[in-house]
């Protein structure tokens, strides 16, 4: 109700009214502990002034000014430390991915919240009649071993740790039990690792295979590397060499 009882503070109804609105979608944009953190903040804020929060009056009952007050700085400090380490965290994955090998890379990847930046990548190698899914740090250093080795890249596309491993799962998916392709290569004609998540080239549409993958990072809502003035992908395209 944004007017005050007779006599009221004008200003203090609308907070009272903004506070509880903003109640719901804190809890479904934040997690579980932020959510608690930021709910507890404002509920304490609101119970210092004397207002009712979500129609809870302020508790324990009569409990001073300065209690809520000290209570809403102990959860707005929460929230902060709970902001800053989930970013250290990030900053911390992607620095590892970038500097580990290939094996350790593909094992961090599985491991990751998420939310690390990485690359979904298909590459080919023309001689040994082979094409390849997997998935790569954000710098693309998994593709430069592979480039290396004599592989050229056909598509890369960038997007969180979480979905560059769902949808290379789905490829393999497709590859072995809809089109029954088995692993194409052995383990000594790719000494830098990866050949089980190889078919054999000549059984594949290689253009429809990059444009499954785009589509797949767009359902995923991933960022992708080209963006429209919109900030939304633009036709499904892989990033060729």
């Amino acid at each position: 109700m944004l007017l005050p009882e007779e006599g009221g503070d004008p200003l203090m109804a609308v907070q009272a009214c903004l506070n509880n609105l903003a109640a719901a979608p804190i809890r479904t944009t934040l997690d579980s502990k932020q959510a608690e953190a930021a709910l507890g903040a404002l509920r304490e804020l609101n119970w210092a002034a004397g207002l009712d929060f979500e129609g809870v009056p302020p508790a324990p009952s009569g409990a001073s000014r300065e209690y809520h007050a000290g209570r809403a700085v102990y959860h707005a400090w929460s929230l902060e430390v709970a902001r800053t380490f989930k970013k250290n965290e990030a900053a911390r994955e992607a620095d590892l991915l970038a500097r580990i090998g290939p094996e350790e890379a593909a094992a961090m990847l599985r491991r990751s919240r998420g939310s690390t930046p990485a690359l979904v990548y298909l590459v080919t190698h023309t001689a040994l009649g082979a094409t390849k899914i997997g998935v790569s740090d954000a710098e693309g250093s998994r593709i430069a071993q592979h480039r290396c080795a004599g592989w050229q890249l056909s598509a890369a596309f960038q997007v969180t740790a979480k979905a560059a491993l769902a949808i290379e799962t789905e490829i393999l998916r497709w590859w072995r039990r809809e089109l029954r392709l088995p692993s194409f290569l052995g383990r000594h004609q790719m000494p830098q690792g990866g050949y089980t998540e190889t078919v054999a080239l000549a059984d594949i549409d290689l253009a429809a295979t990059v444009t499954r993958i785009c589509n797949l990072a767009v359902q995923q809502d991933a960022a992708l590397p080209s963006l429209s003035q919109s900030g939304r992908p633009q036709a499904c395209r892989g990033q060729a060499s």
